[in-house]
């Protein structure tokens, strides 16, 4: 019978097969220590220097990965993403597509263990069950992002996601509403329920503000009904980045007029406090 040989760190398995082991450091979530192997074909003084390249791998960071699964990784680099001042909304956006398209089928998976394969199947279940070419890109882009933290981690050498493919997303030239139908619907608002939202439509279509920039607007801190300027400094989700739009006289004159008004002769105007933009 051959005689099996060992040293520190490596024992041979089978005739010229070794086993090599090193340290690498501890876990970075569970905090236990790890070790890595690799299994090496040859003679032993071959096996001693493959041995020694495995340690200088090791000491670089090569091979400190992680036994956590990837809810864990979301849990820590939605904190990471935090730290670097992403704004509320976007950390929550990233929370519902995670939830809800990549939790189920990956959330217990070890980061170790996910494959490029795994995320392009689960890219092609979601487009068979009725997602958006958008939606399912949001998917990648929330699984690219994580799994790029974890290569800055060292949890991992690589990123499945930066090889595995969403689908195109088409190029839909957006539905521009004319004129008289932004018009249509401004006389519309005025005759139903809440006359007021007359004014709000009539303020997105001539400014260009988001909803929630909308929704958040105030009359006496945001509007200058003399200077025809709309101050937009926040939003309903989060802190937006202070700007000033002209506002057309037009407009002004049509905002500033309480609906009433409005229907009376060009020469009676309301007074500006009678605008609901919001106190």
């Amino acid at each position: 019978m051959v005689k099996l040989r060992s040293a520190p760190g490596m024992r041979e398995r089978a005739p010229e097969v070794w086993e090599l082991v090193v340290h690498a450091g501890r876990d970075p979530v569970t905090g236990k220590h790890r070790q890595v192997s690799r299994t090496f074909r040859g003679g032993l003084r071959d096996a001693k220097k493959a041995r020694a390249e495995l340690i200088v791998e090791a000491t670089k960071g090569r091979h400190t990965g992680s036994r956590a699964t990837v809810d864990d990784l979301f849990a820590d680099w939605i904190v990471e993403l935090q730290r670097k001042g992403r704004s509320p909304n976007t950390v929550r956006g990233y929370e519902l597509v995670y939830r809800r398209n990549i939790q189920p089928t990956l959330g217990t998976r070890p980061v170790t263990k996910v494959t490029m394969k795994m995320l392009t199947d689960l890219y092609g279940a979601h487009q068979r069950r009725g997602l958006s070419p958008r939606s399912v890109y949001q998917i990648h882009a929330c699984l690219s992002s994580m799994f790029t933290q974890v290569c800055r981690w060292g949890w991992r050498d690589s990123n499945p996601a930066q090889w595995a493919e969403p689908p195109s997303i088409p190029n839909i030239e957006p539905v521009v509403p004319t004129p008289d139908e932004v018009r249509a619907l401004i006389d519309e608002a005025e005759r139903g329920k809440r006359p007021e939202m007359a004014r709000a439509i009539l303020v997105a279509a001539t400014t260009g503000l988001r909803r929630a920039e909308l929704c958040a607007l105030r009359r006496t801190r945001d509007v200058d009904f003399e200077g025809g300027l709309l101050r937009v400094s926040a939003s309903t989700t989060s802190t937006s980045t202070t700007c000033a739009s002209s506002w057309r006289p037009t407009a002004r004159r049509w905002a500033s007029a309480s609906p009433k008004s409005r229907c009376e002769p060009a020469t009676t105007r309301a007074s500006p406090a009678s605008t609901t933009a919001g106190e």
